[in-house]
């Protein structure tokens, strides 16, 4: 037999091995429990038998056995307080959590410091979203016995409920008393106070010719905690775009109202030659269930040039398992231009997998939407900002100075990687197929960097 045959089997026989080792755990887990059966047949008075028959069925997954023999322990020992915590234990995995709180209320009544009785709680009420419950009940096994992953699961809550501030906080202690607690670690890297981002966009249009073929952006934004319920988020933009310089600052506040609903309010605006002078946004992102969140969202866009545009968005987002994220959104709107109003609208669907330090998302776009172009340069000068189309007279159109409508379809893909503790980067790449069989190619290149 040749060395490269054994090691090409090396693997397989590692697995069949540990294939077989867990069989063999499965296999003396069974022998046990058959072995228990049979020693109740004889001594069914002994409870101890029972609870320990009780436990083993639970390990193999069989809940409801599991909780019959509980029950007869707890009719024979009314006072075996461990079967009334394996009871309500098993009636959890069930989801029947107010039951299961029902079955631990006895326990904790005659044994208010029960460490297991409370740590179940602790369980069924965060499975349950009563984070009230698991805040106290946590509270009182800290009072007892502090413990890393006390502090872990206050910071988990600190998360749900919104609230990174504490989130950290409660991170940071139960490292110091476990420096070596992994998920604790894990979540206080991902929430800080400070992020700086900068984003570089590149646009490039083979249809058109000179400068006008690439338009370039860069994005700096600077992201705060100032309070538990409230993020602030400064940026500046720089556009160059068909040739126009364009420069605008602005801010955007996000307030936390519930444990379910975020309010959020935007004003961007500076000097701009064909992008909107000015930029609103108000909306709101309201969680329906721990996986589901609907929104809304209302943006003005006030132009250089006679138009303002009104738009409304509906967005959805599902997260599907702990991987994969799900969302779609819609636009519909007006432009106001020159005394004409022009409908605008669009839609975009997104799939995003993550895992580990790495996620990847891919997305699909269609909408119309309208803009009018720079002023050529020999318009530049001899006409105001104020200027529209009608005031060269009638039956004019197909001027350099129109309003145009884009309508098209966009595909793109992109991707992103942790760096470090707390740099994140990420790029993509898509294409836009206008409907006058033009198109346009999109990237960006983006680096985030949290304190």
């Amino acid at each position: 037999m040749s060395a490269k045959y054994v090691l090409a089997m090396l693997p397989l026989a590692f697995l069949l091995h540990v294939g077989a080792a867990h069989g063999e755990d499965d296999a003396e887990l069974k022998a046990e429990v058959l072995a228990l059966e049979e020693s109740l047949e004889k001594n069914p008075d002994d409870v101890d038998m029972r609870l320990k028959l009780a436990y083993r069925l639970s390990w193999q997954g069989r809940g409801p056995e599991a909780r019959a023999q509980a029950e007869k322990v707890i009719e024979a020992a009314p006072r075996y307080w461990d079967a009334h915590i394996l009871r309500a234990r098993v009636t959890s995995w069930e989801t029947s959590y107010a039951q299961a709180r029902e079955f631990l209320a006895p326990v904790l009544e005659a044994e208010p410091k029960n460490i297991t009785a409370l740590e179940l709680l602790v369980t069924i009420s965060m499975w349950s979203r009563d984070w009230e419950t698991a805040e106290k009940t946590l509270e009182t096994l800290l009072a007892l016995q502090p413990k890393a992953e006390y502090h872990f699961q206050l910071a988990q809550i600190a998360m749900e409920k919104l609230d990174p501030l504490r989130a950290r906080r409660e991170a940071g202690r139960a490292l110091q008393l476990d420096p070596d607690h992994k998920r604790a670690s894990a979540l206080r890297r991902r929430v800080n106070l400070v992020k700086l981002y900068a984003t570089s966009q590149m646009e490039f249009f083979p249809a058109l010719e000179g400068e006008n073929r690439r338009a370039y952006s860069q994005t700096f934004v600077a992201s705060v905690l100032p309070g538990s319920s409230l993020g602030v988020a400064l940026r500046y933009d720089f556009s160059r775009r068909f040739g126009t310089d364009n420069h605008r600052i602005g801010a955007r506040l996000n307030l936390q109202v519930s444990d379910e609903t975020v309010l959020s309010a935007a004003l961007r605006g500076g000097s701009t030659a064909v992008l909107p002078q000015w930029s609103g946004d108000v909306g709101t992102m309201h969680r329906i269930t721990r996986d589901f969140s609907v929104g809304a969202r209302y943006n003005l866009d006030i132009m250089k040039w006679p138009g303002i545009l009104h738009r409304g968005t509906a967005l959805v987002s599902s997260q599907i398992d702990k991987h994969v994220l799900l969302g779609a959104q819609y636009f519909g709107g007006v432009m106001r231009h020159c005394g004409d109003s022009e409908f605008v609208q669009g839609a975009a669907i997104k799939s995003r997998f993550s895992r580990g330090s790495l996620a990847a998302e891919l997305r699909y776009a269609f909408g119309t939407e309208l803009e009018r172009p720079a002023l050529p340069p020999f318009l530049q000068g001899r006409l105001g900002d104020d200027f529209c189309l009608d005031d060269l007279g009638q039956d004019v159109s197909g001027s350099p100075i129109d309003l145009s409508e884009t309508r098209a379809h966009e595909i793109g893909a992109s991707g992103s990687i942790v760096l470090g503790k707390a740099t994140l980067l990420l790029g993509g790449y898509g294409i836009q197929l206008r409907f006058d069989n033009s198109e346009v190619h999109l990237a960006h290149l983006s680096l985030q960097r949290a304190f």
